[in-house]
C-alpha cells in the first residue's frame, strides 16, 4: 500500500498540468486521482475532514443533481474528485470521463466553497450510485 501510495503520489505531477489546463482525463488518469484522494480521505485528517465537509457536499450534490439528473434515468454513477484550495474554494472539479453525468455535477459543484480543508490542495472523493 505504502509503495502504491508513492508511485502514485509520484505520478500526480504529471498529471497536474492536464487536470489544471482543464483537459479532459483518461480513465487510468483518474483512478490515478481518486487512488490519491481515498489514500488522503483514509488518515486521521482525512476523517476529521469528512466530517466537517460532508454535510456541505450534501447540500452542494442535492442542488446539482436536481439540474444534472432532471431527465437522466437510473442507475446513475457519479464519480468526481474536487481539488480544494487552503481557502476552501474549489479550484477544480474533475469528472470521471466515462460518466456523461459526472461532468455536469462537477461543473456546478466548480463554483462552492466549502470548508477549509487540512493542507492546500486538497483531493476529496465524491462518488454516488443512483439505483432508483
Amino acid at each position: 500500500m505504502t509503495r502504491t501510495l508513492a508511485f502514485i503520489l509520484a505520478l500526480l505531477p504529471a498529471l497536474a498540468p492536464a487536470v489544471r489546463a482543464g483537459d479532459k482525463l483518461s480513465p487510468d488518469q483518474f483512478k490515478a486521482i481518486c487512488a490519491v484522494a481515498q489514500d488522503q480521505d483514509h488518515t486521521t485528517v482525512g476523517l476529521a475532514y469528512e466530517d466537517r465537509i460532508s454535510e456541505a457536499i450534501n447540500g452542494a450534490m442535492r442542488d446539482a443533481l436536481k439540474s444534472c439528473a432532471a431527465h437522466a434515468t437510473p442507475p446513475l454513477d457519479i464519480d468526481i474528485v474536487l481539488i480544494i484550495s487552503a481557502e476552501g474554494k474549489v479550484e477544480e472539479a474533475i469528472p470521471d470521463p466515462t460518466e456523461p453525468i459526472s461532468a455536469c455535477v462537477a461543473g456546478k459543484l466548480s463554483r462552492e466553497r466549502f470548508p477549509a480543508p487540512p493542507r492546500p490542495d486538497w483531493k476529496q472523493l465524491i462518488n454516488i450510485h443512483i439505483k432508483d
